[in-house]
């Protein structure tokens, strides 16, 4: 698993510590008499217990070691640090009357501390299986049992030493590894036990979350196991309190372990540690893991399948019905649907119903074919085989019979001859039947007695060569059988390639489907856990599971004016919907909408209760579908459905991770009627299609609607931390889990809900008729269980579940957006500092699809503040929130790989539905990547990870096709049509340079080339030519991938879509100074080499596309928006060399040039010179001696657009017409300094005059603060400028500190910018409290000439002519 989003509920196998450590007493010690706790039924155990030191005290520990063993029903026990000689174990074990012992040899080397010594006890009714054992070294032992059926079983136990034997501890553990290595490679399932000297619970944050540091040597040993699919079933330590395995000096930890194999695991129980700290036997608790005991037999014989009374069932064969049949079948059911529509319509709807399911099940039995299944059916060898089998087991009965009659002839009777005279004669029919594999037929005596003779050497040797030869013959046999069954598979595979596409597929990747068979039940109770094996038992326990899955904590109050006031105002009906949208919705159906709404339902899926299934609807005749169209009307006019369809079937798979016949590791797949599912995706395509019209949903759910797509909140997601990055503004993300969320849906709430969005009050109840009085029953081995009464949710199975779930939370989600606390604003940049295009910030608190809630805000405090209100919402609506598994990540901790992980605690505010006061939840660094929708983020924006990913995906994917029998055709259809969409998915917003692609999948090159019998030199184009074998190129597909997400973003009908989509748009322009559209921009290259620009997915797939033949271009323009485009004017960018212009991005960015235009003289023809650009636009130019240098950029434009040796003449191309010129001259305002306070002259955002008297000046940000005058100089423009004080208006601005610069109170003052105002000449250059009027020798027609031009240098804005958010754009294509 590569799930960094790691939490211990999840991955960490952890069933509740069967010991309450507060309630423990000396009666409940390991070696106590009293009242020992049973141990599980039909189970065998392996336990492990550090021993330390049998040479002290040895008598005392073996006896307590024997009561330990007999009160627990040992089956192997491991035992370790024993310090004593195997013959020595061997003396002191014969205590152990029920045990058989085996032992490592002792290492007496002089340099190691400790001598260790380790041993396995095995109870004596299992030891009779052990074939062998190895000491690996004093502290690794290796035991192999067989058992019948072929199967292996292979135990260690070892002793790693403690880290102060640094030498002897890398030995062990490199040995270890070697052995589990060879024990898979054998097919044995095994087990390892023992003191490993590790914290496992340590190293499972840094395995899930750090995979760089865990993949490291000195973490090598769990990295393997946990790698390599081990299991350690011991309950994990969450506390100092809890129950660990090793206790010394107030110090608990868990050292001691019992880990699985993957064959093994999947017959793990539970695993419990037992508490020994009251006896001297040891400072270390043993660990005892239990397992299902089927394990030792090869499968269920046809016997127990009888003995668990299994069912058969009949299912039709739909792939083979001809369209003949299909015609048969309808006419049938019209032949039986012979009542009159008038009576039929007369019914009530539970008889309707049951008259049509009966007649179409009849006409299905009549016409279709179908065939018997059940669960009893067993691999059978062929006859000749098997008969070969059993006779060679025979001959080697028979062996071994003899070769005890040598060892002890005293033995031998009268009644050895009278066996020997029926065995005689079955095996001479053995060695006639195979005589071809004898050089002569084997002659037997007739009598044992006369064997005596010679002490039955000679008997021995003869059934000896037989036997051997025998053997031959089963060895041969045995490997046709395998060779025959080997292409019959690879045939039937091949075939599959062409018919079943999906089971090739299966085939191919060795992929298996997950079922479970629950005919038993294992209980994991604290103190007695049992394995139910009784149907009836089975049957109970079942359906007390399924019918209290989700606990019912709390009733709802039956009205909403019993809600708390956010609540109340929450679930109110909303102003902003007209029930009228809704007039529709329950109107009869026409024919032709019925039909419809069945042939897009899916096929084979399975059936509900009464077995029809969709394929049956879709060939109904006429009559048949006319009384269905009465019956689906009546359901409609009534707000009803029959009884029939509240009936349904439960069918248990399992989870993601092993099941161990715990139901807890179950989900319930519902099955109900199709004719029900049918009926209600009808209604759903009509409520759905309402609500999104008229967007009545207001949470901002991206799911559950037509047209609602995961891909949207992924973009989002991206956009927020590439902002948190590109402003290093503070991010936190959290993501919830709420558990069972279908089936908590409380009944009344969900009316509340429905209410909320106006739904007329008969659709309500239409819909809540669908969740009442359901009942359930379950599929099991034993048959199906009894029926159950549901009690609360709704079904994960119906289709209109999802839509229901996004109405339910809409209130929780809206309640969000209206009590945003510090969300996470993305504001629009720009290039210009007008304000004439203003895009709104887009404010994020909560990204939401379905049920996979992320909340996001910019402060710890809001997320305390959401995480309060979802906890009220939560109880309100009877969900569960599951705390441990949340995920938090945040850049505002400083949490690398080396740091220390500390839980964040976030304090939520109590109220009378939250008295959760707090909720921890640990952090993950901000070096590791977490999982959103199944796509993995960096919240620094790195892309290792997923370059990672994509390579181990890539070799996984080769090394498990190269050994297949597979054609070259064959793997590439397999690499296009599965791998490469799942790459796809997860890198949708990550790009990746040609050369990661390449190097990650040069492990498939490689494979096709070897599949196809290439030479490892042909040329990799070859492979991508689709005249050839059309293998996808991963980067030139991820990028057509890019740019149709980049297509569907710029499309998008969302409006919140749209504007994140120009948010990106301007953001690019703001970063890479670009005035025009970048969609417009045909060259990237300038910017491609820049960090900045390899960390924008939005500006790299807009780069990505000009090398394609695709273009976004507009079909209409924005009427709220206005056309920017700007002919003739050059960008900065295209004349200056692209060294000089990246060195400069930010002193461009910053003085807000980006065209030419904006640096040329009113002639048109000539570039302005520095003197005259430093002393009319920017006087805060001078260094620290007070020189005024060119800049760099300056120099730059000028040898690229003037001609040499020409007083700055432009060339050519950048000559402009020449703009209208004044006879007034005026300084700008940026001259001006804190001491010399000047009436300035500006627009405001209307373009009209703003005079004002300087107050105050902030150099760093080019701003001013005036004092507001006023005048009617538009009115009268040709008279001069008369200024008096304004008495206030609607821009004032508080300046508090205005008494410091004035003697007269301002009555209105605001800021302006000193780079868009010019110094005015006045009569007056101080304000006094008799001044009431100041005149200007200049009138408005004349200063206007100079003053508009010059504050309109700088809203030469970009060009959004291609970018608008309600812009409707197409993907065209250019020629090549």
């Amino acid at each position: 698993m590569t799930d960094n989003n790691f939490d211990y509920d999840s991955f960490v196998r952890n069933p509740p510590n069967p010991i309450d450590i507060d309630d423990l007493t000396l009666q409940d010690s390991l070696f106590s008499s009293v009242s020992p706790s049973l141990s599980p039924c039909n189970s065998f155990n392996i336990s492990s217990l550090n021993i330390n030191g049998l040479k002290m005290f040895s008598q005392n520990k073996i006896e307590l070691l024997n009561d330990f063993f007999s009160l627990k029903h040992i089956s192997f026990g491991g035992v370790v640090d024993t310090h004593i000689h195997p013959k020595q174990m061997h003396f002191l074990s014969k205590r152990l009357s029920n045990y058989t012992v085996f032992s490592s040899v002792l290492d007496t080397s002089q340099h190691v501390r400790s001598s260790g010594g380790v041993s396995l006890f095995i109870e004596n009714s299992l030891a009779s299986h052990v074939h062998t054992y190895t000491s690996l070294s004093s502290r690794l032992l290796s035991v192999d049992l067989y058992f019948k059926g072929n199967i292996k079983l292979r135990i260690f136990v070892v002793y790693i030493p403690p880290p102060s034997d640094q030498s002897l501890r890398d030995e062990t553990i490199d040995l270890l590894i070697s052995a589990l290595s060879d024990a898979k490679r054998l097919g044995f399932h095994h087990a390892v036990c023992g003191d490993f000297n590790m914290h496992l619970d340590q190293f499972y944050p840094i395995f899930f979350n750090q995979p760089q540091i865990a993949s490291k040597r000195i973490h090598r040993l769990f990295n393997f196991l946990l790698s390599n699919g081990y299991v350690d079933f011991t309950p994990v330590n969450f506390s100092s309190t809890s129950l660990g395995t090793f206790h010394r000096a107030d110090i608990i930890s868990r050292i001691d372990y019992v880990w699985s194999c993957p064959l093994l695991k999947r017959f793990l129980l539970t695993s419990v540690i037992f508490d020994a700290r009251d006896l001297s036997l040891s400072d270390h608790n043993p660990v005892i893991t239990y397992y299902d005991s089927s394990f030792l037999s090869s499968s269920l014989k046809p016997a127990r399948a009888r003995q668990l009374q299994r069912r058969s069932r009949r299912i039709f064969s739909f792939d083979s019905v001809t369209p003949s049949q299909w015609e048969d079948f309808s006419a049938h059911v019209d032949n039986l649907c012979n009542i009159s529509p008038v009576v039929f319509a007369s019914w009530h709807v539970n008889r309707m119903c049951e008259y049509l399911h009966t007649n179409i099940i009849a006409g299905a039995n009549a016409i279709l074919p179908a065939r018997t299944v059940g669960n009893d059916h067993t691999p059978k060898l062929p006859k000749d085989l098997e008969t070969l089998i059993q006779h060679y087991r025979f001959l080697n009965r028979v062996l071994h019979s003899v070769r005890l009659l040598r060892k002890y002839p005293h033995t031998f009777s009268s009644s050895h001859d009278r066996k020997w005279s029926g065995y005689l004669i079955r095996l001479n029919n053995i060695f006639n039947l195979y005589k071809s594999i004898f050089p002569s037929v084997p002659v037997l005596p007739s009598t044992l007695l006369s064997c005596r003779t010679d002490n039955f050497n000679s008997l021995y040797s003869t059934l000896s060569r037989a036997s051997s030869l025998l053997r031959g013959l089963h060895l041969l046999k045995e490997k046709e059988f395998q060779d025959s069954s080997i292409k019959a598979h690879l045939a039937s595979r091949d075939q599959n390639f062409d018919t079943d596409i999906s089971s090739f597929i299966s085939s191919a990747l060795s992929r298996s489907r997950r079922r479970i068979v629950l005919d038993r039940v294992f209980i994991d109770h604290p103190t007695t856990p049992q394995l139910l094996t009784d149907p009836k038992d089975i049957s109970d326990a079942v359906v007390k599971h399924f019918q209290n899955a989700v606990p019912i904590k709390s009733s709802p109050p039956s009205h909403i004016s019993a809600l708390p006031d956010r609540w109340r105002s929450a679930y109110l009906p909303m102003d902003s919907v007209s029930p009228d949208i809704y007039s529709s919705l329950l109107s009869p159906p026409s024919l032709e909408e019925w039909l419809s709404t069945v042939s897009s339902m899916p096929n084979g899926k399975a059936p509900g209760p009464s077995m029809i299934t969709y394929e049956m609807l879709k060939h109904l005749g006429p009559t048949a579908n006319s009384l269905l169209l009465i019956l689906i009307h009546k359901c409609f006019a009534t707000a009803d459905i029959p009884d029939l369809w509240r009936q349904a079937m439960v069918f248990p798979i399992p989870k993601p991770h092993e099941w161990r016949c715990q139901l807890k590791n179950t989900r319930p797949i519902t099955l109900l009627e199709v004719i029900r599912k049918s009926f209600v995706k009808l209604f759903y395509n009509r409520l759905s299609t309402v609500l999104a019209t008229h967007n009545v949903l207001k949470g901002g759910n991206f799911a559950g609607l037509p047209g609602g797509t995961c891909r949207d909140p992924i973009i989002t997601l991206e956009s927020i931390i590439h902002d948190a990055n590109h402003t290093n503004s503070p991010l936190w993300i959290l993501s919830q889990d709420i558990s069972k969320a279908f089936d908590s849906v409380n009944l009344t709430m969900l009316k509340f809900a429905l209410e909320r969005i106006r739904l007329p009050a008969t659709a309500i109840t239409l819909i809540l008729s669908l969740f009442m009085n359901r009942s359930n029953r379950v599929f099991t081995a034993h048959g199906e269980t009894s029926s159950y009464r549901v009690r609360i949710g709704i079904d994960q199975g119906e289709v209109i579940s999802p839509l229901l779930w996004v109405i339910y939370i809409d209130p929780l989600l809206t309640v969000l957006k209206s009590e945003m606390l510090d969300p996470y604003v993305l504001r629009s940049p720009s290039l210009s500092s007008a304000d004439t295009v203003s895009i709104p910030d887009i404010s994020i608190n909560n990204l939401v699809f379905m049920d996979d809630s992320t909340l996001i805000s910019s402060s710890k405090a809001g997320l305390e503040h959401m995480l309060s209100i979802t906890e009220e919402f939560y109880s309100l609506n009877n969900t569960s929130a599951n705390h441990q598994k949340y995920v938090l990540i945040s850049n505002s901790l400083p949490l690398t790989t080396t740091s220390t992980i500390l839980p964040v605690e976030f304090h939520l505010s109590l109220s009378s539905l939250n008295d959760i006061p707090s909720i921890s939840v640990t952090p993950l660094s901000i070096t590791s990547s977490f999982r959103f929708l199944g796509v993995w983020f960096n919240i620094k924006g790195s892309r290792d990870f997923v370059r990672k990913q994509i390579a181990s995906e890539c070799n996984s994917f080769a090394a498990t096709l190269r050994p297949a029998k597979l054609s070259a055709k064959q793997v590439v259809y397999l690499y296009n049509s599965v791998l490469i969409p799942k790459l796809e998915y997860r890198m949708q917003v990550t790009h990746l340079s040609a050369s990661d692609c390449y190097a990650a999948t040069r492990s498939v090159r490689s494979l096709v080339k070897h599949k196809a019998n290439f030479s490892r030199s042909l040329p990799n184009p070859i492979l991508y030519l689709s005249q050839a074998l059309g293998l996808i190129n991963l980067s030139s597909h991820l990028i057509q991938c890019h740019v149709n997400n980049l297509f569907l973003m710029a499309n998008s009908s969302t409006p919140f879509i749209q504007r994140l989509f120009i948010y990106r748009l301007m953001l690019i322009q703001f970063r890479f100074l670009i005035p025009i559209s970048p969609l417009m921009v045909d060259d990237w290259s300038l910017w491609s080499n820049m960090n900045i620009f390899k960390c924008d997915y939005i500006a790299c797939t807009i780069a990505s596309m000009v090398s394609t033949p695709f273009r976004l271009q507009h079909v209409q323009f924005s009427s709220t928006l206005p056309d920017l485009t700007l002919p003739g004017h050059t960008p900065l960018y295209s004349c200056m060399s692209p060294q000089v212009f990246k060195a400069c991005l930010k002193v461009l960015r910053k003085r807000h040039l980006y065209y030419l235009s904006q640096l040329i003289a009113p002639s048109g023809s000539h570039l302005i010179s520095w003197t005259a650009y430093r002393t009319a636009y920017i006087a805060q130019l001078e260094d620290k001696r007070g020189r005024s240098l060119p800049h760099k950029w300056y120099l730059d434009i000028k040898a690229h657009t003037t001609l040499p040796g020409s007083h700055d003449q432009l060339s050519d191309q950048y000559v402009r017409p020449p703009s209208v010129t004044s006879s007034i001259v005026l300084l700008p305002g940026a001259t001006t300094t804190q001491k010399n306070r000047h009436w300035l002259v500006t627009l405001d955002g209307n373009g009209a005059p703003l005079f004002g008297k300087q107050l105050s000046v902030q150099p760093k940000k080019d701003t001013c603060v005036i004092v507001h005058w006023i005048s009617d100089c538009l009115s009268s423009p040709g008279d001069v400028v008369r200024l008096r004080p304004c008495p206030g208006c609607d821009a004032h601005v508080p300046f508090p500190s205005a008494s410091k610069y004035s003697a007269v109170p301002p009555r209105c003052t605001f800021k302006i910018s000193l780079l868009r105002s010019m110094i005015l000449p006045t009569n007056c250059e101080r304000i006094r409290q008799s001044t009431l009027e100041v005149i200007s020798p200049h009138t408005w027609a004349d200063l206007s000439i100079t003053v508009i031009p010059y504050y309109r240098r700088l809203d030469l804005l970009p060009d959004f002519s291609s970018s608008s958010s309600v812009l409707w754009m197409i993907l065209s294509c250019l020629p090549l």
